[in-house]
């Protein structure tokens, strides 16, 4: 039973690592996907501006 349940707590940190890992990733894509909108605003208007001339 000790055996078992020594498994499960391995089990359930490596869980966790992947789980914190999956996060870490997760925010940097939104966070480069925040600077990609940006850009494409910041285009847009100069684009606009070009048009306008």
């Amino acid at each position: 039973m000790e055996c078992f349940r020594k498994r499960e707590e391995q089990v359930g940190q490596e869980i966790l690592t992947n789980l914190a890992t999956d996060r870490e990733k997760i925010q940097r894509s939104r966070d480069r996907l925040r600077e990609t909108d940006a850009n494409l605003g910041k285009s847009s208007r100069i684009l606009t501006g070009m048009l306008r001339r």
